[in-house]
């Protein structure tokens, strides 16, 4: 028996909630589950959870976006300590208008 693995829709639900944040994936990819289920566990760990409204996978461009709270200081030492976060574990993300690639092993 073989197992085919489609593009969309490998997990039931699209999106879920860890720490207290929303993490949504456009087509329901596991893989980009697991890299958001990862980083908000990073987040939680340094303690900036409050700063984050919520965190989106877009499937189709294979890029993470994050949206951060009203007044967000993208200079902060809240943000500099968050994108070190999304870098050990988010392939690839948007931060403040620039593409980043992290790394997905964490």
């Amino acid at each position: 028996m073989t197992y085919i693995m489609p593009e969309k829709g490998q997990m039931n639900e699209y999106g879920i909630e860890a720490f207290g944040i929303p993490l949504t994936s456009r087509h329901g990819i596991a893989m980009e589950l697991s890299q958001m289920l990862r980083f908000s566990y990073y987040v939680a760990s340094v303690g900036f959870v409050k700063c984050i409204e919520s965190v989106f996978y877009d499937s189709g461009s294979c890029c993470c976006n994050f949206e951060f709270i009203p007044g967000f200081n993208e200079y902060s030492e809240e943000a500099e300590k968050i994108k070190q976060c999304a870098l050990r574990s988010i392939g690839q993300f948007e931060w403040f208008g620039m593409i980043e690639h992290g790394d997905i092993n964490g």
